[in-house]
């Protein structure tokens, strides 16, 4: 009756032993499933996040104003920090064309800097 028992305990160790290795299994594709779930979510988050947060660059080259000056193309804020005055769109509307005008006495770092004479007299030197 003691061989007849052998058969039976080593089915059950199989059994238990199969059902250690599909569980432990189960548990694996369970965790990269959530692993790949988190990971998908993330990405979707972060598409979101850069689809709305666009950054636009762009050269600040020189540019024709719609007051017939030439000008330097930079945003609209950056062109007011810089004590210059938009006149007309570049890069694709997303800048401005950017006037500098200079006056006596004044001093400017920016290119196509137009310079001012508000007044000036005109000599009778007979030389």
């Amino acid at each position: 009756m003691g061989v007849l028992n052998l058969p039976r305990v080593l089915t059950h160790t199989k059994m238990i032993f199969s059902n250690k290795v599909s569980m432990c299994c189960l548990l694996l594709v369970i965790q990269q499933s959530a692993a790949y779930n988190q990971t998908a979510e993330e990405n979707n988050r972060t598409k979101k996040v850069l689809s709305i947060f666009n950054v636009v660059t762009f050269p600040n080259t020189p540019c024709g104003g719609t007051s017939g000056y030439n000008g330097t193309c930079y945003t609209a804020s950056e062109c007011i920090s810089k004590g210059g005055t938009a006149s007309g769109n570049c890069a694709s509307s997303f800048g401005v064309c950017c006037i500098f005008s200079l006056s006596c006495g004044g001093t400017t770092s920016e290119n196509n800097t137009y310079a001012i004479i508000s007044s000036y007299s005109i000599s009778s030197d007979k030389d």
